[in-house]
């Protein structure tokens, strides 16, 4: 019995043994899994601050959220052109003689724009990389910016006469589409204007006409000297006559 009991005991350590050391390995390996698994997915979500700051960055620069696949406008396309463009601050723009006007004329002076300049240099990064880049071992900080305002000024003087017109021709097309339910055409016109003119030539005819006949009858009442009623009543007199004509009769036959 000893010896039965002592064999199963043995059989149960053993066995259990097993057990643990599979489950020890299972669990092993579901923890490196697990582990790895944890790794990738905390990798991917590092990656979206990035695209969320550049988002976040493009809404910093003009305000508004720009999502890079949308289309831009002509007027955003063209700054973010000259914003990124090298040439923007190592050349001086063309015509020079325009250049140097404008500098005169607002008496340019970087320091002055100290608080638009720390303002772009935070907001737009390609700038802040092309500053540290090029001043001042190709160009000075003063001649950096004056190109950089030029050009940004330029390209805001176009929009507003751009602008500008197409309010004019808006204004324009709305007059035109005023005028054509307010004033006939030139073809209703005439066509109004020849009828009046025909109803007016029928009605001087009648007149005409009305006055000829009265003269005509007058004249021949001057002329034979017969009275006014008379000669306006011919029927009458006939009538009368008849009827003296059936009288008769009508005693001859009584």
């Amino acid at each position: 019995m000893n010896n039965w009991l002592t064999t199963t005991l043995q059989t149960v350590r053993e066995k259990s043994f097993d057990v643990f050391d599979f489950v020890r390995k299972d669990l092993s390996d579901f923890t490196t899994t697990v582990k790895s698994d944890t790794e990738t997915y905390l990798n991917k979500i590092k990656l979206q601050p990035s695209s969320t700051s550049i988002t976040s960055e493009s809404k910093n620069e003009r305000g508004t959220t720009m999502i890079p696949s949308a289309p831009v406008d002509r007027f955003q396309n063209e700054r973010n052109r000259i914003e990124h463009d090298d040439a923007t601050y190592l050349t001086d723009p063309t015509p020079i003689e325009s250049y140097k006007a404008w500098r005169e004329a607002n008496d340019f002076s970087a320091d002055e724009r100290k608080g638009q300049i720390a303002q772009l240099l935070i907001d737009i990064p390609q700038i802040r990389s092309l500053y540290s880049r090029f001043v001042p071992a190709c160009t000075t900080h003063n001649d950096f910016w004056s190109r950089y305002y030029y050009r940004i000024s330029k390209l805001d003087e176009e929009e507003t006469r751009r602008l500008n017109f197409l309010k004019r021709a808006q204004e324009t097309c709305n007059e035109h589409n005023e005028n054509d339910w307010d004033e006939p055409n030139d073809e209703w016109t005439s066509e109004a204007l020849a009828i009046e003119a025909e109803t007016r030539d029928e009605e001087l005819n009648e007149i005409h006409l009305s006055t000829s006949i009265i003269n005509t009858i007058e004249l021949h009442i001057r002329e034979e000297n017969i009275p006014c009623e008379t000669k306006l009543l011919p029927e009458t007199i006939t009538s009368k006559n008849s009827d003296h004509e059936i009288d008769d009769e009508w005693e001859t036959w009584s």
